[in-house]
């Protein structure tokens, strides 16, 4: 290597990947086997993988990696994903974090691009994309509702978020109260601090943990929905999030009515007072699924997507009823 390509490779920032695992045994090698083929001198970049008490051979894995990569292996037991971000943040040595899930596997190009992107007064990264091998539910849902896109947006996923360390700790790192949508939370208070949020396609990370199926899919679905109802009432007067609340309320009423209805319309043997209720439940999945098929001149894809928009708000009306409902110690 000449001096000049020495110099350059010096001048490359340090950058540290933060990776939380809890049961990681299955994706973690193609994770870490990706990490290790980067295009990206290997002394300019770290790899703190936060271990989450798994119960799988995580750990075991992991660290035969270590002469592959520039890794660390340590323990952070209990608390929310927050935490366990925030503690492998603590530890790292780079002045750019990347927050990266062990179930997502990057580009080659990945760290060298994201390097010449960031600022210290941005977040950035890109939302996930979904391998070939996924099911209809992750591919359709990703197709029409979870598109790549370029410049701002709400914010980035934290499984793969990157930031300055200063700006990190500048805007006060994750919330530690939040059990997930921290990486929302954080990219809200980033903008309060003047930072921008914006993604770039080119550094997207293929996602391994998409739902397989619409069971998981409602569940995914509800738990990142929890906090949805206490981020509103939080960025209040900025009405961020109020579509999606107005959507899962009138869901979570109507359910309701659909299941008071079922009862009358048994005993009164009067099924229109099943039925109707029923059809303003589905109605907003079903102009959903047509406001993102017909533009598109998609029509066969209308069914997928009835299902998928009525399974996706009776997971956000459950969670905000979930939310909503006070807790007794």
């Amino acid at each position: 290597m000449s001096d000049a390509e020495t110099t350059a490779q010096q001048d490359l920032p340090l950058i540290s990947i933060v990776m939380p695992a809890y049961n990681e045994e299955r994706h973690l090698p193609a994770a870490l086997t990706a990490l290790a083929a980067l295009d990206y001198p290997r002394d300019r970049f770290e790899v703190v993988l936060v271990d989450n008490g798994s119960t799988d051979r995580t750990v075991v894995v992991a660290s035969g990696f270590a002469e592959r990569l520039n890794l660390r292996v340590v323990s952070k037991l209990g608390g929310s994903i927050a935490d366990v971000r925030n503690f492998g943040a603590s530890l790292s040595r780079g002045n750019i974090l990347v927050f990266l899930d062990c179930d997502c596997v990057v580009p080659r190009h990945w760290l060298r691009a994201g390097a010449s992107i960031g600022s210290q007064n941005m977040v950035w990264g890109a939302y996930y994309s979904t391998p070939a091998s996924a099911g209809w539910v992750s591919t359709v849902w990703e197709q029409f509702q979870a598109r790549q896109v370029e410049g701002p947006v709400p914010f980035i996923p934290s499984g793969n978020l990157w930031l300055y360390k200063s700006s990190f700790e500048e805007i006060g790192k994750f919330s530690a109260a939040q059990q997930t949508s921290e990486d929302v939370e954080l990219c809200n208070r980033a903008r309060q601090h003047g930072l921008r949020v914006e993604a770039y396609p080119d550094l997207s990370v293929l996602h391994y943990g998409v739902p397989e199926g619409l069971r998981r899919f409602y569940l995914q679905n509800r738990w990142h929905g929890k906090h949805v109802l206490k981020m509103f009432v939080s960025n209040l007067p900025r009405l961020t999030y109020l579509p999606l609340l107005a959507l899962s309320f009138y869901v979570a009423v109507f359910s309701l009515v659909t299941l008071v209805g079922l009862g009358m319309a048994l005993y009164f043997l009067r099924p229109l007072l099943f039925l109707v209720p029923l059809l303003l439940l589905l109605l907003p999945a079903l102009m959903l699924a047509f406001a993102k098929a017909i533009p598109r001149g998609r029509p066969s894809a209308i069914p997928q997507l009835f299902v998928l928009y009525a399974t996706y708000l009776l997971a956000r009306a459950a969670a905000l009823v979930q939310s909503s409902v006070p807790r007794h110690r």
